[in-house]
């Protein structure tokens, strides 16, 4: 009897694979036990490409196996805290250790030892093996330690400035108003388009805000590629940033699209595509600057380029070395920061506005609780301007933070000791971390721990962050006397809460996503409100506790997101009407 080639090799990779595996897990627990931490054991890294691929489809077994060989599925994939919430603390202590055959992994939910964690970004670097897919098109400030990090934050944290945060505030309302007005116009049978449709104004909003170029909702040009071009900007973005690990994989491999998957073949052609629309645009600004145009636009790649151009200069100027912290950025290395600008502003504050709406349906004495606000600051105005509106819009604000404490877009927060032995506080212990040891803020069980929250820490309740007049309650019909009183508070100690990090390496892009928010649900609720739509025999307490189960019922893609977000229909009246039948 004679074998294939490819038969052999595949018996001999089964019979080596688990061999191989066990060998690593050991040399990985012999160092884990010097740590001095609970130890769980994960035959398989979270960041395995194949593990990724078929994880999914392999779990519903796994789960089967008997005492417990499964519970591996749990902790073994990126963003697993959020489904796991507070409960391998609550069996483990505030610090455990994972050991895979790739690596150990300490996983921590202690408040001090996070804060310290998230300041010494010279101790902690970033993980390379999971921040190295983010360097598709150049470094940037995400991927980067020590001087280069200086210099990128330098030049790409003061784009994020007052001027730009007006445009995100302006794209945002027009944007919602259309947005509405389709939702609207569904009449009763509703619209099950909340999520697909938050995901259009999200990526509107950064392509009018990033790059400068605004589209009305409903245009056609979004659809209409420019010349030279197979696809629009918008869906080379969209396709593009959807399929990011998908993308980094074409980008690593170097094939060219003819040559892969069909599937995958389209993500290339946007990658290709989103490419050349950074180079045409990137070209175009800096021939801007070149021919005297010095203050450029209010987007942010306009004025990142111009915060780059005037680094240049001053270095020129001083007669100092193309290093160190005051050069400025590469082409390379501009792509790099528009791209993690796109990747950060889309799919985590489309997710947060998701599922902020959600969970004012799920509870609608909120939309009165924010709706008193929005009548207050706006009146009878048409329009306000950002200066004017958004700092009183307290109530607003208080519902994103809210949203995101239960949904924060990033759970877990990967850092690595290099090749130097670090030391942490951890309680009342202090460890020694090994060199090649990757430390994980566990902010998702931080963030609902009941010593920090309450008895009730897993409901979604925005009044946590509104302290008011003791002698107002709650749910009142407020006066205006007592709403400007009102004040936007956070309710725990630092390092408990930090869906944008915390520490010096802080996301630029925190106010950018509050002011887009904020404007749109300000929007939503300023004239109207929402309810699910009745299922057959259903009445509407059960209807929004279907909402609430649906909004739960959600994974980690690119940010925590519903996975069946087209059962939620949902009626839009205006809120006179609304409030007589509902």
């Amino acid at each position: 009897m004679s074998f294939h080639p490819k038969s052999v090799f595949f018996l001999v990779a089964c019979a080596i694979l688990p061999v191989w595996t066990a060998y690593h897990i050991l040399l990985n627990h012999r160092v884990a036990r010097r740590i001095g931490l609970p130890i769980v054991i994960s035959p398989i890294s979270e960041l395995n490409p194949l593990w990724i691929l078929c994880r999914t489809h392999l779990t519903p077994y796994l789960v089967r196996l008997p005492i417990g060989l499964g519970d591996f599925t749990r902790y073994s994939y990126l963003g697993w805290q959020w489904a796991d919430k507070n409960g391998m603390h609550a069996r483990f202590g505030d610090a455990f250790t994972i050991v895979s055959p790739e690596e150990c992994q300490i996983i921590v939910a202690d408040r001090k030892a996070a804060e310290i964690l998230l300041a010494r970004r010279k101790d902690f670097l970033k993980w390379p093996k999971l921040y190295d897919l983010l360097s598709v098109f150049g470094a940037n400030v995400n991927t980067v330690d020590g001087e280069d990090w200086q210099r990128h934050r330098k030049i790409t944290t003061p784009p994020f400035n007052e001027r730009n945060r007006s445009l995100v505030w302006d794209e945002s309302l027009g944007q919602a108003k259309e947005m509405l007005e389709t939702w609207t116009s569904t009449a009763t049978e509703g619209t099950n388009r909340i999520v697909e449709d938050t995901h259009s104004l999200s990526l509107h909003v950064l392509s009018a805000a990033g790059f400068g170029k605004s589209y009305s909702f409903h245009s056609a040009e979004l659809n209409t590629p420019e010349e030279g071009h197979d696809l629009s900007l918008l869906t080379a973005m969209r396709t593009f940033l959807e399929h990011i690990f998908t993308s980094s994989f074409i980008t690593l491999t170097g094939l060219p699209p003819s040559l892969l998957p069909k599937k995958m073949a389209a993500f290339g052609i946007a990658l290709t595509d989103f490419r050349l629309y950074m180079k045409e645009m990137v070209a175009r600004e800096l021939r801007n600057f070149d021919e005297g145009d010095l203050h450029g636009q209010a987007n942010l790649m306009s004025a990142m380029i111009r915060a780059s151009k005037e680094a240049e200069k001053d270095m020129s100027h001083h007669h100092l070395s193309n290093t160190g912290s005051r050069r400025g950025l590469t082409i390379d290395e501009i792509y790099g920061n528009l791209f993690i600008y796109h990747i950060a502003g889309f799919e985590t504050t489309a997710a947060a506005l998701a599922n902020s709406i959600a969970n004012m349906i799920a509870h609608p004495q909120y939309q009165d609780w924010i709706g008193e606000e929005i009548d207050e600051v706006f009146g009878d105005s048409t329009d306000l301007q950002y200066e004017e509106a958004y700092p009183k819009l307290k109530k607003c604000l208080a519902v994103m933070h809210e949203t995101l404490r239960l949904w924060a877009p990033l759970n877990g927060f990967h850092r690595w000791t290099g090749d130097e032995y670090q030391t942490l506080q951890v309680g009342k212990r202090e460890l020694v971390v090994p060199p090649r040891t990757t430390v994980v803020v566990n902010n998702a069980a931080l963030q609902v721990k009941e010593e920090f929250w309450g008895a009730d820490a897993l409901e979604w309740r925005p009044n946590h962050w509104i302290e008011r007049p003791v002698s107002s309650p709650v749910f009142s019909s407020p006066s205006s006397l007592s709403l400007a009183n009102e004040i936007f508070r956070h309710p725990v100690p630092e390092g408990v809460y930090t869906p944008w990090l915390a520490g010096p390496r802080v996301c630029p892009g925190k106010k950018f996503s509050q002011v887009e928010l904020v404007a749109v649900l300000a929007t939503l609720f300023r004239q109207h409100r929402a309810k699910p739509v009745l299922e057959t025999g259903e009445e509407n307490t059960q209807a929004r506790t279907r909402i609430t189960h649906l909004v739960e019922d959600s994974h980690m893609v690119l940010a925590i997101v519903m996975k069946h977000p087209e059962r939620m229909r949902v009626q839009w009246k205006e809120k006179v009407e609304a409030g007589l039948k509902w």
